[in-house]
């Protein structure tokens, strides 16, 4: 059922254009349209004056995400930027296209890029920007952000080896159009290498993932990597845990790792551990993987296999046992020699005479 709309304003509004709302806002990111709109209200000034400082202090973002969201509207040719001495000295606001975004082959910006998307780049959901590629040109111009260039230089360490290209892109990427901070992109990374995963594309997926989601800080990235890490919520399905783990039931959990265990294989341990100790002890799990893995385990039917042995082995040891005392009982029951009262006699006559 729609609902009806009543307009009571009279005076100091600010106008947003209709085509901005429709085609430029459901792609990018709040931080920015933010940006857009603050500028807007400041065009309705007699003397509009505003500094990267105070939009900051006004919006409640650092001086680094007011200057990322200016270039991202520049990308999309919403507004153009003179600088001088590496400063930012005017800033235009441009008639809107209905065109939307600039188009991904023309170069009317410095920041729009001239060479097509290469086809294996991932396509992200309709409401996040599409990833464009920067020349050389406009990854210096952008590398001009300090924060991006400590970022990108901080990701090279975690890598261990010169930044190549594909990185580098996906770093501008994140930081220039998705509004990523440096420390939001550097858990990025960690969560990737301690996942012994370092392709360009692998990051690129998680990253659409949290921007889809609305994780813009680190807290709630730890968060998602915690509650949808894979093992994670296998284990705790599995033993029929509710709750969240504690850090040291993770700590126990990570070092299955090692292991490569396939999902059903951990499934079975927990199964196991539920019947045969009547718990959710992780440490029981523990024991039992660390057999299984000792054994050379791999599948479930290496799991059925162990559990033959086993029963030949159990079934095995009780008979032999029954040889034995068979064998005990054969000895006992065999027929005693029986002696005369003379043979007694001459018994002790010997033993008398030792």
């Amino acid at each position: 059922m729609g609902f009806s709309l009543t307009n009571y304003f009279s005076q100091n509004i600010t106008q947003v254009p209709n085509i901005f709302i429709d085609t430029y806002m459901p792609q990018a990111n709040g931080s920015f349209v933010k940006v857009y709109l603050c500028l807007l209200r400041q065009m309705n000034e007699a003397s509009p004056s505003l500094t990267i400082e105070n939009m900051a202090d006004m919006l409640s973002n650092t001086e680094a995400d007011i200057v990322r969201a200016l270039r991202y509207w520049e990308k999309q040719g919403v507004l153009s930027i003179t600088e001088a001495a590496g400063q930012i000295v005017e800033i235009s606001l441009l008639p809107l296209t209905d065109e939307g975004r600039q188009p991904e082959e023309t170069a009317s910006t410095d920041l729009v890029s001239a060479e097509p998307a290469p086809p294996h780049l991932i396509q992200p959901p309709p409401d996040i920007p599409k990833r464009l590629i920067y020349s050389p040109l406009q990854a210096e111009a952008l590398k001009k952000d300090a924060e991006i260039e400590s970022c990108l230089s901080m990701v090279e360490a975690l890598l261990g080896t010169t930044l190549g290209d594909a990185h580098m892109q996906l770093v501008l990427y994140l930081m220039s159009d998705l509004g990523f901070s440096l420390n939001l992109v550097i858990t990025l990374y960690e969560t990737a290498l301690s996942r012994g995963k370092r392709n360009p594309r692998y990051l690129e997926a998680i990253a659409l993932d949290w921007a889809k989601k609305g994780i813009r800080t680190v807290e709630d990235a730890e968060d998602e990597v915690s509650s949808f890490n894979g093992t994670y919520r296998i284990i705790t399905k599995a033993l029929g845990i509710k709750r969240a783990l504690a850090p040291a039931e993770k700590a126990v959990i990570d070092k299955w790792e090692v292991y490569h265990f396939p999902d059903a294989v951990l499934e079975e341990a927990c199964s196991r551990t539920v019947l045969q100790s009547g718990d959710t002890n992780l440490n029981y799990t523990a024991k039992i993987l660390a057999d299984w893995h000792k054994k050379g385990v791999t599948s479930l039917k290496d799991i059925e296999d162990c559990d033959k042995s086993f029963f030949r082995q159990k079934n095995a040891a009780p008979a032999k046992s029954g040889n034995t005392r068979r064998n005990k009982n054969k000895f006992q029951h065999f027929p005693q020699r029986e002696y005369s009262k003379e043979e007694y006699a001459d018994l002790e006559k010997q033993l008398l005479h030792q």
